[in-house]
């Protein structure tokens, strides 16, 4: 599988897996075995930098996870940057929708935003891209149309889903869903798609920005 495909499945699978584990657990529980797995990332590679195995199970469980990180590596990396910058995005617009009182629906949307529309892009971009974006030629109008067209509906669902009545096993009634959101993820898509065309370390600026964009409008029409 080729490298590429490999590091979009990877980050698509976290960031909607992610999800279901914030509304199961506190954030605070989250943010923790979010910091836990990349501490659990910097062992592994310096393990294997020094050429150092353990033994047993915990070596297996070491092998395995370095066998993930070398098959997800750029060849110009000497460290696997890739997770601090996709998580640490993660953790940033969650805690901060916490301090500002923002719903975490915004911070879901941003999530897929990242995980499902920049994954779109690159690999639609890279198969099928042939009009450059101005800007910046590395990116295609093919790329950037699919990661739009990709994140919408996965941010709008994720969204939604905070909304949803989990907390009510026996609710029978009508579930209503704040109509703003379509609004609101539909300009964060958008302007995520946007900032994922410019130079730089998109899984840091895209759900940061998005997610910027998406908790203003929500403080504008009172859902924050």
């Amino acid at each position: 599988m080729d490298l590429e495909v490999k590091r979009k499945i990877l980050h698509a699978s976290a960031a909607v897996l992610a999800v279901p584990f914030l509304l199961l657990f506190d954030l605070l529980v989250g943010v923790l075995v979010a910091l836990l797995g990349l501490a659990l990332i910097t062992l592994v590679w310096y393990l294997d930098d020094r050429g150092e195995q353990l033994e047993g199970p915990v070596g297996e469980g070491q092998r395995a996870l370095a066998r993930t990180m070398d098959e997800t590596m750029r060849p110009e990396e000497d460290f696997p940057r890739a997770p601090f910058y996709f998580v640490g995005g993660l953790i940033l617009v969650a805690v901060l929708g916490d301090a500002l009182t923002v719903p975490l629906s915004i911070a879901f949307a941003a999530y897929a935003i990242l995980g499902i529309g920049d994954a779109a892009s690159a690999l639609i971009g890279k198969a099928y891209g042939s009009i450059p974006i101005p800007w910046n030629p590395d990116k295609s109008l093919e790329g950037t149309g699919a990661g739009l067209g990709a994140a919408y509906p996965w941010a709008l669902m994720l969204a939604n889903v905070y909304h949803l009545p989990f907390d009510r096993p026996s609710f029978t009634g009508e579930v209503t869903l704040p109509l703003h959101l379509i609004w609101i993820v539909l300009l964060g898509t958008i302007v995520g798609m946007l900032v994922e065309t410019l130079p730089g370390e998109d899984n840091l600026t895209v759900p940061l920005v998005s997610w910027g964009a998406m908790a203003g409008l929500a403080y504008l029409v009172g859902l924050a």
